[in-house]
């Protein structure tokens, strides 16, 4: 084949594998690797980027970053070597977009703008209004709306000069979201729109689904309920055909919250129990931890709390393996992050060596070398970070991140204080100087200290001078015991946007902390934060468990121990008293024709006299072993473990000459023309011969006796 026809061939691959990328990506990464030995083979240096960058979009696709950034780089390297100026930007703008899916928003931003750069220089349109929707992104997800906006709009200015309605549609519909998030919802309605109009137009199916869910969003926040739920079904129906499974459940969640508001909470746990599954099929932990928190929720709401606590449960599992991977993460990030830049330096080192530039080649080769010690010393803080939220006792966490911090820096003072939005407090729980700890101590939030400035503004701080630099943050220095700080560093620890406290290093020493310093409590910071949280929610989660478990075993009407916990009870209590071969004593009680008072008084009245007596009767019971609790309907029952009939009799009788005593008005009883009660009693010891389901049927046996007998009166099998 002569060089043409290769050259053709190799122009017609890449051109397939971009058509295809956004379909079977797959297929896009075998063609383009056909392109690129070709062209390499021929010399062929344009199809030699292009096959390199079409790879690296590919590789970027399927999530394939480390590999994605290695063919990147390469190929930014022989687009510099021979200028192919729209080749760097479409790199660059492919790198950022790497290094955004990475959450690493600083290089992103970086290549961006790198890649504006040369785009403004030489005015290359095509990819120049994607690079600055890619920025807007940036700020958006950083909350920083006002800047986005301002990208957004450049974006769009380009589209409609070059006519590019693909990319106009997205960023529409990007305008739209951001006066959401800022509550304008007239514009965020009208740019949404717009976007939605757009997009039929050009057939963008994806974008037409996410218009019409975020329109849905703005009436759903306006309380025009009917048009939100018809929006979000649209909008659903649309996901369902182009596949989105994320986005789905997005749709579901937010169909799930309107169901609620509208008292349809059996259809909210089917949207609910949808989405779970497709979050499972997606294997999306941020998407099943928001799942189950939800129907936790739900099912709290409708008082199955037996549910409620399973799903708090799985959302407490789920979030701790949602934060160790999120650990692994960030370590991984690291290594790719440094790989990026070691990459790019050893190949300028090699082109500067080429042109004998030796002054220049030794600066980047120590900036490699800093760029090493810097990926080793990250190293060790995402080590130290596996350490701490691999353990939810909260004093273990404050002593590992201690003796953590003087492996990597001198730490003269050290503390962690947590903060209390509720009361303002600022309780430092581990306060350390010169090797002693120091007692818990209290501040408070409205109080002029460091830590107040750094929650209050969410912001970390480096000084190296404190006597000359405090009045920029605090109006006095509080006299306070130990030695005075000359240098401090405080860092907010933040979780999910909820300020948790704050972290302090400080040295009595001038200038003892470098930027690295900086940047290595803020990076343990992240960590610690992380680690607290879920001490916090480890120990909320023992107090909701206790909470819902206590609500699970009440009776709702009469708030005693229902027949669920009689029966776990009992069971527990006969193991215990066959063991020990102790006494086990069971009391039936029935309200005498409480049918009748249900009847002529309401069930109001009925509600109120069930109230009543089991307060009463649990009054008479006071050892903390027994228990009385409702059975169900007017039947009570009573358990008393290591107690003998003759005891348990006497209880019944406080009990009876107690209900007598409340005088409740009962005519149309055929005992008494007041409320009465009847009682069996059975107590055995439990052996091999026995089971609680005798001691039941000897019970029910006595109150069948007592029954017999006239009711209002106490019987003993």
């Amino acid at each position: 084949m002569d060089i043409t026809n290769l050259i053709e061939k190799i122009d017609k691959l890449n051109n397939n594998a971009e058509e295809v990328i956004r379909i079977t990506p797959a297929k896009s990464i075998e063609l383009s690797n056909e392109a690129y030995e070709l062209s390499k083979q021929a010399g062929y240096k344009v199809g030699t980027v292009k096959s390199l960058l079409t790879l690296g979009k590919a590789l970027y696709i399927v999530g394939n970053f480390e590999k994605a950034i290695s063919m990147l780089i390469d190929a930014l390297g022989i687009a510099r070597n021979e200028n192919f100026k729209e080749s760097q930007a479409d790199i660059l703008n492919i790198l950022g977009n790497v290094n955004l899916a990475l959450v690493n928003y600083n290089l992103a931003l970086e290549y961006y703008m790198k890649s504006l750069d040369i785009i403004r220089a030489i005015d290359y349109k095509k990819t120049q209004s994607g690079v600055l929707n890619n920025i807007g992104e940036i700020y958006k997800d950083l909350k920083n709306y006002e800047v986005a906006l301002n990208y957004y709009t450049e974006s769009l200015e380009i589209c409609e000069l070059a006519d590019n309605k693909n990319v106009a549609c997205i960023v529409l519909q990007n305008i739209g979201e951001v006066h959401y998030h800022l509550k304008n919802f007239d514009m965020a309605e009208k740019y949404t729109e717009k976007s939605l109009k757009l997009s039929r137009k050009v057939n963008d199916r994806m974008i037409e689904a996410a218009c019409l869910h975020q329109l849905g969003k703005i009436a759903f926040k306006q309380d025009n309920l009917d048009k939100a739920l018809n929006l979000f079904l649209k909008s659903l129906e649309i996901s369902k055909e182009t596949k989105e499974r994320y986005f789905i459940i997005s749709v579901m969640i937010d169909i799930h919250k309107l169901l609620i508001k509208i008292n349809k909470n059996e259809e909210a746990v089917e949207y609910l129990e949808s989405a779970l599954t497709l979050a499972h099929e997606i294997n999306s932990k941020e998407m099943i931890m928001k799942v189950y928190s939800y129907l936790a929720e739900l099912h709290e709401k409708i008082g199955e709390f037996d549910k409620a606590l399973s799903y708090y449960k799985k959302f407490h599992d789920v979030e701790i393996s949602g934060m160790n991977e999120e650990i692994a993460h960030k370590l991984k990030n690291i290594t790719i992050q440094f790989k990026m830049e070691q990459s790019e330096q050893e190949k300028e080192i090699y082109r500067l060596k080429n042109v004998e530039l030796k002054e220049k080649t030794e600066a980047l080769e120590k900036k490699t070398s800093e760029l090493m010690e810097s990926y080793n010393n990250m190293k060790t803080i995402s080590e130290i970070g596996q350490s701490i939220t691999s353990t939810l006792d909260f004093e273990k966490i404050l002593n590992l991140v201690y003796k953590s911090i003087n492996n990597l820096m001198q730490a003269y003072a050290f503390g962690i204080a947590l903060y209390d939005k509720d009361t303002g407090d600022i309780e430092y729980s581990l306060f350390i100087e010169n090797s002693i700890r120091y007692p818990v101590a209290i501040s408070n939030i409205n109080k002029s200290t460091w830590a107040s400035w750094c929650i209050l503004n969410r912001k970390e701080v480096l000084i190296n001078d404190v006597e000359k630099e405090y009045k920029n943050y605090i109006k006095d220095r509080i006299n306070t015991h130990g030695t005075k700080a000359g240098s401090l560093i405080y860092c907010p620890l933040i979780f999910e946007d909820n300020v948790l406290g704050v972290i302090t290093v400080q040295s009595p020493a001038k200038h003892a902390y470098s930027q690295y310093n900086f940047d290595t409590v803020k990076a343990l910071a992240s960590y610690i934060a992380i680690a607290i949280r879920n001490a916090q929610k480890s120990s909320d989660l023992e107090k909701l468990n206790k909470k819902l478990l206590s609500l699970s075993n009440l009776d709702g009407l009469t708030e005693i121990p229902n027949r669920r916990y009689f029966e776990d009870e009992i069971d527990s209590l006969w193991k215990e008293t066959k063991a020990s071969k102790q006494s086990l004593s069971l009391m039936l009680i029935d309200v005498d024709n409480f049918k009748e008072y249900n009847d002529n008084y309401g069930h109001l009245a009925g509600d109120y006299c069930l109230q009543m007596i089991a307060k009463t009767l649990q009054s008479v019971v006071k050892d903390s072993s027994s228990f009385v609790a409702r059975y169900g309907g007017d039947e009570f029952v009573a358990v008393f473990p290591n107690t003998s009939s003759e005891s348990v009799f006497a209880v019944a009788e406080t009990m009876k000459r107690y209900i007598n005593d409340l005088n409740i008005v009962h005519e149309f009883s055929k005992v008494s023309n007041r409320i009465t009660l009847t009682f069996g009693i059975a107590s055995v010891i439990p052996d091999e011969n026995l089971s609680i389901s005798s001691l039941k049927y000897f019970a029910d046996k006595a109150l069948y006796i007592a029954k017999q007998n006239g009711r209002n009166t106490i019987a003993v099998y």
